[in-house]
């Protein structure tokens, strides 16, 4: 009868309900996904659902059938989930040297539980505004802050005659006028004279050194052919 309709038509809801959440989840994990972040598209998609389907069970399975009335309390359990979802989320943090690796996607593992708790209780408005604030906030910031440090970053590739203690000379140079190596990788170039390594370093150079300059710097380490600069600014040494 029409007791059966109405709870169907609220199923139904709450169907929609955790489709949302996965679809803000979605969102949200997309943009770490499209980064390779640890936690991708599935996990933030988990999460939120996760987090929706314990809401809507926490406020509509425990019913007193002479009242009607919510037994348990929602509120506790989605209190156990935000302190729930810090657990996993420290999973993804990761000390790696000198910094640590995986704090945004914590944060963002965090925001989807919320998004499927908002979902979860109906908070359509809400829950939708908020990803895409969360996405806003990701995207511009990203751009923001690499626009920032990026200013001077430069790519530089050396070649030297193959001599491991060299990249240690090059290292001393480096730390001497407070250039700092972010990475390092081989590179294979076609014009390799015979035992020589070309390595690529990506550097973050202080204001007021030039590549140029930097160039000439290394001109002290035995042993070097050249360097070159992204820009195609190459010195050859002696």
């Amino acid at each position: 009868g029409m007791k059966g309709i109405e709870n169907m038509s609220i199923e139904l809801e709450l169907v929609l309900r955790i489709a949302l959440a996965a679809v803000l989840g979605g969102i949200i994990g997309l943009e770490r996904e499209l980064k390779n972040h640890s936690a991708g598209l599935r996990t933030h998609i988990l999460v939120a659902v996760g987090s929706a389907l314990i809401v809507i069970v926490s406020r509509f399975a425990f019913i007193d059938g002479a009242s009607g009335l919510p037994m348990g309390d929602p509120g506790r359990i989605a209190a156990q989930v935000v302190s729930g979802i810090g657990f996993i989320g420290a999973g993804t943090i990761m000390r790696t040297q000198n910094r640590v690796k995986g704090l945004t996607t914590a944060a963002t593992l965090w925001i989807c539980s919320a998004l499927g708790l908002a979902a979860g209780t109906g908070l359509y408005i809400i829950g939708i505004s908020a990803a895409v604030l969360s996405v806003l906030v990701l995207v511009v910031l990203d751009r923001l802050q690499r626009t920032l440090s990026w200013k001077n970053f430069r790519t530089l590739t050396i070649t030297f005659y193959t001599d491991p203690k060299l990249i240690g000379n090059v290292n001393q140079v480096f730390s001497d006028n407070n250039v700092s190596l972010r990475s390092i990788d081989m590179v294979k170039t076609d014009e390799d004279e015979v035992g020589t390594t070309s390595v690529r370093l990506h550097l973050r150079l202080p204001p007021g050194l030039t590549d140029e300059a930097l160039s000439m710097k290394l001109s002290s380490v035995p042993g070097l052919v050249y360097s070159e600069w992204e820009n195609h600014n190459r010195h050859t040494y002696p």
